[in-house]
């Protein structure tokens, strides 16, 4: 019995390139960033349901301000696990929409490094995270021909 290795092989016929290589440090960084996501998102969650008396006994500006944190980590949420989606599709407009989102974690940390009511040395480490991702993929999304030839499928 005889064996043919490239019959064998599902991906010569498919016309996409495999995602290995440099493209799971991306892929990595949108996992622990949804899995954080997650997070907050069931802190925030808990904090309403334990604390919904206490919660809205505070100012006007304290309760909208902690809405809108809510609110922007469900939207950060969602994008993020529509990014992994476009990824796995390998879709062509993924390289864009990836750029987008760091550069809007890039902002977000830098709104909590200067206005958020917690430790610098907590918002530092933030911004540091956001800074080095920012720094290290976007050239690499940008410029590397592995993502060009990767990211095809018109979505």
């Amino acid at each position: 019995m005889k064996f043919d290795l490239k019959a064998n092989t599902s991906n010569n016929h498919s016309g996409k390139a495999p995602i290995t290589g440099w493209l799971l440090a991306p892929l990595a960084y949108m996992i622990l960033s949804i899995i954080g996501s997650g997070l907050m998102s069931v802190l925030y969650i808990i904090k309403y349901f334990s604390d919904f008396s206490i919660l809205h006994q505070l100012p006007f500006h304290l309760i909208s301000s902690w809405y809108l944190s809510a609110l922007t980590t469900w939207v950060m949420f969602a994008f993020t696990l529509y990014l992994l989606r476009q990824f796995f599709y390998r879709a062509q407009n993924f390289p864009r929409l990836f750029i987008l989102w760091l550069l809007i974690n890039l902002l977000l940390a830098i709104k909590s490094f200067g206005f958020a009511p917690v430790d610098d040395q907590t918002a530092l480490k933030s911004l540091l995270w956001s800074v080095f991702s920012t720094v290290c993929f976007v050239p690499y999304i940008k410029y590397a021909k592995r993502v060009r030839e990767t990211f095809t499928q018109l979505r």
